[in-house]
């Protein structure tokens, strides 16, 4: 908080009501005299301030604010209206003022506001004709009144916000333009809080830093930055518009036709459009800052003796620069080859849409006419062939190349992205030549929003083509339309066929995951398979995707199911014998049943033991023989001594109590299962792995 002033409460002779008072003190005066007694309207009064004084073809208007014991009695204006005939008209009258209470002391008032406050001063609060004394806190967004007797909250004022201004373009032309005003300082800023667009001036510098905002009291700014600014707005209105695109948008990053009134509840992107950036910067550039979500416009003065001068001048351009920002938060493409000529190429069409030329106007296959030098005429024709500019895959510029501009870019543009955007356009030229009625900018405008939600960062100019019909096709236009689309694609190398099939993709219980477009006789792009699904295990199996049963290259519309490795699940059966020796582990699948036939029969613990059978218990009572294995088992061999009776007692080996007794059996019993359960773990990592 910078500033607080003092509270002083006291008691005020009230001062009889001034309606229709008359002044005889300017009875014959001449106009000059007239302005010399600018306080004759009304007796001096220490409660009244005059705070101005403004001319009108039949004389002056004054203005008074009503003192209260030093303070403002806000809500409580007096206008005295004197014409140059004598007469006076005064609105508005003195209020008497209770007495006043203070409960609420000046911290308590400012802990009731979010952000910083800069300043604070005591008023009488009359507004609604109630005065009572509250606090005025101003924060950079707002004034806020809070009641100094019960801390209630009587009004809250934004401080900046959007007017509108009529300024001067480059063409000299009057523009009328969102810009915002600060109430509280009188302060003009380049900027448009609704749409998020903001003006600086770099000053022929690019260090963005030393910046500096376009303000002033005037709300007048200089031509060049009203054109740029303008330029910036337009594209934004037109991605408002929902019969642009044929769907309703904000600007960049935006997804709503519902825009609230102020951008910080908008959520839009904010646009800096840099003026003056660098000296002789034959350009205007886009850089969007994506960590700050922040989309910088680079607009330099040109060159007079170059291709570009003054490039802020030329809509189209701007609105280019502003589609590079768009298509950063939906394409994103690479800006190298193929996929940064897409860039440019989408940027063309839409500066020229957002420049509002119908497409039989040869304006709108020109970009920076407005721009360019009278050597150049224009930057670049979307139609291609002029300046090295191509029209024809067959003639794509590849880096290195012979013919490229000196020192335009030390990589060849990028493997020629402003040159092969045109084999691009060219595509759309051709077709509002063949069929005019039906390419309206809006359809235009709507076929190739919806062709760039689709591509992907690294698109080839074949993946446009195969997008950009289908796009139409999701766009319901009339089959011979599409036909046309086809035949165009085909006929500038962009297709190799005029078949186009879908392929779906479905999991193993028949559920969609996706699909993809696929010229006749061309294998699927890898990059068009959806992600790899999981199968659920089972008790039985665990799933492993092993990919889809495709073809090598597609004829006709498919469906390709999910295929995946049935990995069934495994335990160890541990045998061990009377002596309480591991003799071996056998492995079985889930599900599989123990033949103990299969074993080899130990060695016997000594003469005249006849072995019985395998056991899964130490008890001996479950046989082995038929279990089915479902976890981890250990089984027991049981040998019977001949010379003893039948039953527990028979196991010799139990009797000898010397080489191994019960807790020596029950040990090996749990020897063997932490084994297991080791070798199990083992398993499971190898199938993790």
């Amino acid at each position: 908080m910078k500033t607080i002033c003092c509270l002083l409460v006291s008691a005020l002779i009230f001062s009889a009501p001034i309606v229709g008072m008359k002044s005889a003190c300017a009875s014959d005066m001449g106009y000059k005299e007239r302005q010399s007694v600018q306080t004759c309207a009304l007796p001096k009064k220490e409660d009244l301030r005059l705070d101005s004084v403004n001319d009108f073809a039949g004389g002056q208007v004054y203005k008074y604010t009503q003192i209260y014991d030093g303070m403002e009695v806000y809500g409580n204006d007096i206008t005295v209206v004197r014409t140059f005939d004598g007469d006076e008209h005064v609105y508005g009258d003195r209020i008497a003022i209770p007495s006043l209470k203070q409960n609420i002391s000046l911290e308590q008032a400012i802990d009731k506001v979010d952000g910083e406050v800069d300043s604070a001063v005591a008023k009488v609060y009359a507004l609604d004709r109630e005065p009572t004394l509250a606090y005025e806190l101003s924060t950079d967004k707002q004034k806020i009144f809070i009641s100094a007797d019960t801390g209630e909250i009587l009004r809250t004022v934004p401080v900046a916000y959007n007017v509108q201004k009529t300024m001067v373009d480059a063409f000299d032309n009057e523009v009328t333009l969102d810009i915002e005003y600060n109430s509280l300082t009188g302060i003009y800023r380049f900027e448009d809080n609704i749409r998020n667009i903001h003006a600086v001036n770099a000053k022929n510098g690019q260090d963005l830093t030393k910046a500096t905002d376009y303000t002033n009291r005037t709300g007048v700014f200089e031509p060049i930055a009203v054109s740029a600014f303008n330029s910036m707005v337009k594209a934004y209105d037109y991605y408002v518009d929902a019969n642009n695109i044929g769907v309703s948008r904000r600007g960049i990053g935006g997804n709503d036709d519902d825009i609230p009134s102020n951008y910080e509840q908008n959520g839009e992107v904010p646009v800096f459009i840099i003026m003056h950036y660098g000296t002789n910067f034959e350009n205007a550039a886009c850089t969007f800052m994506r960590e700050d979500n922040t989309a910088l416009m680079l607009v330099g003065d040109g060159n007079e003796d170059g291709m570009i001068y003054q490039p802020g001048k030329a809509l189209d351009v701007l609105a280019h620069e502003y589609q590079h920002a768009i298509t950063n938060v939906t394409a994103d493409f690479e800006y190298d080859g193929d996929s940064g000529a897409l860039n440019e190429a989408f940027s063309d069409i839409f500066g020229a849409l957002v420049e509002g030329y119908e497409p039989s106007d040869e304006r709108f296959w020109t970009i920076g006419e407005d721009t360019a030098t009278p050597r150049y005429g224009n930057i670049r024709s979307m139609i291609g062939g002029t300046r090295g500019q191509r029209y024809s895959v067959k003639d794509k510029f590849v880096c290195p190349y012979p013919w490229h501009r000196a020192g335009h870019n030390e990589n060849c543009d990028n493997n020629g992205v402003h040159f092969n955007s045109t084999i691009i356009t060219h595509v759309q030229y051709e077709l509002c030549q063949s069929r005019p009625e039906f390419f309206t900018r809006e359809k235009i405008g709507t076929l190739w929003y919806t062709t760039l939600l689709s591509l992907s960062s690294n698109a080839t100019f074949e993946d446009f083509a195969t997008h950009f019909l289908q796009a139409a096709i999701d766009l319901d236009f009339p089959e011979d339309i599409t036909e046309e689309i086809k035949n165009t694609l085909i006929d500038d190398d962009l297709m190799e066929s005029g078949k186009v099939f879908t392929v779906t993709f479905v999991d193993y219980d028949g559920s969609v995951l996706g699909s993809a477009t696929v010229k006749d006789g061309d294998p699927i792009d890898r990059s068009q398979f959806p992600a790899p699904p999981e199968r659920q295990a089972t008790e039985r199996y665990d799933y492993e995707f092993a990919g889809w049963d495709e073809p090598d290259v597609i004829t006709s519309d498919i469906t390709l199911q999910a295929r995946y490795n049935e990995i069934l699940h495994t335990f160890e059966v541990c045998l061990v014998n009377m002596s309480g020796k591991i003799i071996e582990y056998r492995t079985y699948g889930y599900g599989e049943a123990i033949d103990t036939s299969a074993f080899a029969v130990p060695e016997p613990p000594g003469n005249n033991f006849v072995f019985d059978d395998w056991y899964t218990d130490m008890e001996f009572t479950t046989k082995a023989q038929g279990i089915v294995v479902t976890h981890d088992i250990v089984v027991y061999a049981r040998w019977i001594d001949e010379n003893k009776s039948s039953g527990c007692g028979a196991i010799t080996l139990f009797d000898t109590g010397g080489f191994m007794g019960g807790g020596l059996i029950v040990a090996v019993a749990a020897t063997a299962l932490l084994t297991l359960g080791h070798s199990k773990s083992r398993r499971k990592d190898r199938r993790r792995a």
